[in-house]
């Protein structure tokens, strides 16, 4: 779909994680792969490989985090609409987009 995703805004440190969107009581929310850390914004990165919504899925299930493959393939059509570098949120609301911020 895209080789590209959001990554935790602040690449240098040691913390630094891709970000994949998980639905919440208050609409959504962006979750670090790695310490399930929430987000309120994400930088877009490359990643180099092609992404889809299973990978996505799978990703997150070795971390505990459980979403629909339907949210994953929603994000992953969104991000090639945003430039490498520029910090992107979620748009609060019913349905899940992002935004630039």
């Amino acid at each position: 779909m895209t080789k590209k995703i959001l990554h935790s805004p602040d690449i240098e440190r040691a913390q630094s994680e891709f970000l994949i969107p998980i639905k919440t009581d208050m609409g959504f929310a962006l979750i670090g792969l790695k310490t399930g850390k929430e987000y309120t914004r994400g930088m877009v990165v490359y990643t180099g490989t092609e992404l889809t919504p299973s990978m996505l899925s799978e990703k997150a299930k070795n971390v505990g985090l459980e979403s629909k493959d339907e949210l994953f393939e929603a994000y992953l059509s969104q991000i090639p609409n945003f430039k490498i570098s520029k910090m992107v949120g979620i748009r609060q609301g019913a349905e899940f987009n992002l935004e630039y911020v």
